[in-house]
């Protein structure tokens, strides 16, 4: 199911209609996307994190952003390599039509296939009509067989919870 943290944590009336709007577990949101294009609504990077700190943000091969010498800002396009130790990291921008607010939601995922997923549902619907803006969205989650690695170096078929974006059936 979704968890839902606002970004002041201390906003409990928000966090009492999402659970009111949408349940205490819900495994399925209607959503709206703020952005025209998919790669504005969907931000995919490789990431270094550390006790809650980021090290680096690459395309896998060269570094985007990364902190300066002492630590204390950030450097953009570097163009030094990534040294490694990166996940797959992907925020997709939402709104939550149910928490009758126009603020953005990130959706947080560090697996490559929802990224995968995420990114052919928003080209495929952005072909439609050249415009992701307006069209409701059901997110979820749903369970696929996915291909894994095992501690023998081998890979194993395993069900794995997904996100899932599709076009809502009613705007059909």
């Amino acid at each position: 199911y979704f968890r839902f943290t606002p970004t002041d944590v201390k906003d409990t009336a928000l966090l009492r209609l999402f659970a009111t709007s949408v349940g205490e577990k819900p495994v399925l949101l209607y959503v709206l996307l703020p952005f025209q294009q998919p790669a504005d609504n969907l931000d995919a990077w490789q990431e270094e994190w550390s006790a809650g700190s980021l090290k680096h943000r690459c395309d896998g091969i060269t570094c985007v952003l990364e902190p300066d010498k002492g630590g204390k800002h950030f450097i953009l396009n570097s163009g030094n390599a990534c040294p490694g130790g990166c996940k797959a990291t992907g925020r997709l921008s939402v709104i939550i039509p149910n928490l009758k607010r126009a603020g953005i939601v990130t959706v947080l995922t560090t697996s490559k296939n929802d990224l995968l997923n995420l990114s052919r549902s928003l080209d495929a619907a952005y072909q439609l009509r050249g415009d992701l803006r307006g069209i409701p969205f059901a997110l979820s989650r749903v369970p696929r067989m996915i291909s894994t690695p095992q501690e023998n170096g081998k890979r194993a078929r395993r069900e794995k919870w997904l996100l899932n974006l599709e076009i809502a059936p009613q705007w059909f």
